[in-house]
């Protein structure tokens, strides 16, 4: 059900029934007592904000997900973001506000990242794109305050004027020359 334990700071639990399929949104959001969690692989559906604002450092995504649900990781104490190879698309807000984490690998098969998927990580300093992510949409990188570097591949063939809204002006985008990521 949706929402069914939000904001329940004691609760303590990391696993759950291996038939599970269906995760409503917010179900454990602002669960602050929630560090990990394992998700059967039978789930094929996660609603949005599943674990925003609890104290998870990070969890698998199920095998029958391809997609980073909205607001996934929002407000966690995630500090190293792993995507796995099922995962193609990269949800809105999946990982903002995540403060710990300072590097990140969006791996080739990572072809849509929605808005803000990473914005308002503070201390995310650098970013490497694989090759398969063809457009950085608006906000995807917002406020990430101490952005030194992104790599971005060939395959980029839009950038949103807006992709590092409030960023510093001083960091540096690598690409291949000749390549949408130079006229940037």
């Amino acid at each position: 059900d949706t929402a069914a334990f939000c904001y329940c700071a004691d609760l303590k639990i990391n696993c759950l029934p291996e038939s599970l399929i269906y995760i409503g949104g917010r179900v454990f959001n602002f669960c602050e007592s929630i560090e990990t969690m394992d998700f059967p692989d039978a789930v094929t559906y996660m609603g949005e904000y599943v674990l925003a604002s609890t104290s998870v450092k990070n969890i698998d995504i199920p095998l029958g997900i391809t997609y980073v649900p909205v607001g996934l990781y929002y407000d966690t104490e995630l500090d190293k973001i792993t995507i796995p190879s099922h995962v193609s698309l990269i949800k809105e807000s999946a990982f903002s506000n995540c403060m710990l984490i300072e590097e990140l690998m969006i791996p080739s098969n990572v072809v849509e990242i929605e808005q803000r998927a990473f914005a308002y990580n503070v201390n995310l300093k650098t970013v490497v794109v694989e090759e398969g992510l063809t457009d950085l949409t608006n906000a995807v990188f917002a406020a990430c305050l101490n952005l030194e570097s992104i790599t971005l591949p060939e395959s980029v063939m839009s950038i949103s004027t807006k992709a590092f809204l409030e960023c510093e002006e001083d960091f540096i985008i690598y690409g291949k020359a000749g390549s949408k990521t130079e006229e940037y």
